[in-house]
């Protein structure tokens, strides 16, 4: 009873232990693992991310936005008409951190973890780089095997 008592005495004084307390700090209380897009305060000051997020999420009816709370009202009224516009339901998240423009400032996630590899608007958005074909020359092509019965005659 005394382990008991002590440890219901450190969870009331230091609140519910949470898992990946950092990670949830920096996706707005969410896990990375649940997020399809995310967009820095940075980049959602600027005019083409904002048309690029709005056909963007169209790609994901089954999930919500989260925006983070120490935005200027002007770009949360913003984001908020895009996802209503859109029938997205959105929450904003209040955060104890500085509004600096390196700050996740909008997330798209799901319920469960749907584990994307790149979430990053701007990276979503550039084309892979193009793998270039070399077209050889007939002096650098690879010469073709010649068969076993052309060797000796």
């Amino acid at each position: 009873m005394p382990e008991n008592l002590q440890q219901r005495l450190e969870q009331s004084t230091s609140g519910t232990p949470m898992v990946n307390p950092d990670e949830q700090r920096k996706y707005l209380g969410t896990f990375r693992e649940r997020c399809y897009l995310s967009m820095t305060i940075g980049q959602m000051k600027q005019k083409k991310l904002q048309e690029a997020f709005s056909r963007l999420s169209l790609n994901y009816p089954k999930a919500s936005i989260l925006i983070n709370g120490c935005l200027a009202p002007l770009i949360q009224s913003t984001y908020i008409q895009i996802a209503s516009k859109n029938q997205i339901p959105f929450t904003i998240v209040t955060t104890n951190q500085n509004c600096e423009n390196e700050r996740i400032g909008l997330l798209i996630v799901a319920n469960e973890a749907v584990n994307e590899r790149e979430i990053d608007i701007e990276k979503l958005l550039t084309p892979p780089e193009n793998k270039q074909t070399v077209t050889l020359n007939k002096e650098h092509a690879p010469e073709a095997k010649k068969s076993f019965w052309k060797k000796f005659f």
